[in-house]
């Protein structure tokens, strides 16, 4: 999915029009047991730009971690406009307090679908056999549209203009061994520093990576949007350098099935098709 920081206006107007469509869905406990196979279709196809497609003869339920980030747009406007209602399939939204427990219910195979960063907990899942399946872009960087970027306290601009200038800041991240450790490697790396060259502080929360920069307890910090529009709209920050410049085209987050619901596959299938609608839907109306 392909945001700019620019987006993310238009976006707050979007969630409240999104939140009001989806009212009656409510949050729901995760589910007890994994989806049953459903290879029966109806006769009526419906027409997608890759062609045309049956619904489910009988809706199925997908059970969906929200974790209220932008980037879930793909998932949030498929559900709003009807794409995987037409498909035959509902979805049951389910909070989780964290990445780790949506991560670890996806492997229990507790719920079907989740988006995440890219981290050290994938691989090690997979390498003790809970695997959970990598199947769909949910985010990366694009020249003027990142999906990290490295953001510095306001006071800082004018100051620190080269990647070697970085040397002694403090640094905040959400977490370590995951991808927005790597990204900030990646940036220290452009100057011939290290992480052992900056100061890092873990926060583990984006919003509170802003008001600790706001109020001066770190100097910079790896931001996702909406954050980095909040940082750089409100004048505690600026983007420090294009992301594309330290980390091209570097995947950041993914679209992830349970082991049970990938072999689900004509529920699968359908899934993805109406998640890339709801992709296809915002990049046409809301950044192109």
């Amino acid at each position: 999915m392909r945001m700019n920081a620019r987006d993310f206006g238009v976006f707050a107007v979007l969630g409240s029009l999104i939140a009001s469509l989806l009212t009656g869905c409510g949050q729901n406990s995760a589910k007890n047991s994994a989806p049953t196979p459903s290879t029966a279709l109806a006769k009526t196809a419906i027409h997608f730009p890759g062609g045309s497609v049956k619904p489910l003869a009988h809706p199925i339920t997908v059970y969906v971690a929200d974790d209220k980030d932008p980037a879930g747009a793909g998932i949030m406007l498929a559900n709003a406009l009807g794409y995987f209602k037409q498909l035959g399939i509902r979805i049951k939204l389910e909070t989780f307090n964290s990445g780790a427990d949506e991560f670890n219910s996806l492997a229990a195979n507790q719920i079907d679908v989740a988006r995440g960063l890219i981290s050290a907990a994938f691989f090690n899942s997979y390498s003790q056999g809970l695997p959970v399946y990598l199947v769909a872009d949910g985010g990366h960087n694009l020249p003027g549209r990142p999906y990290f970027a490295l953001v510095l306290r306001k006071s800082l601009q004018g100051r620190i203009k080269t990647y070697s200038q970085l040397k002694g800041l403090k640094i905040g991240l959400v977490s370590f061994g995951n991808v927005n450790q790597l990204y900030l490697d990646r940036a220290l790396a452009k100057g011939h520093l290290t992480n052992h060259d900056v100061h890092l502080v873990v926060v583990d929360s984006f919003s509170d990576l802003v008001t600790a920069m706001g109020n001066g307890a770190v100097d910079g910090a790896m931001l996702v949007e909406p954050d980095i529009y909040r940082a750089t709209s409100e004048g505690i920050g600026f983007v420090f350098k294009d992301p594309t410049q330290y980390a091209p085209r570097e995947e950041a987050s993914t679209l992830m099935f349970s082991s049970n619901f990938v072999k689900d596959t004509p529920v699968a299938r359908r899934f993805i098709l109406a998640y890339l609608e709801g992709v296809r839907y915002f990049d046409t109306h809301f950044v192109y």
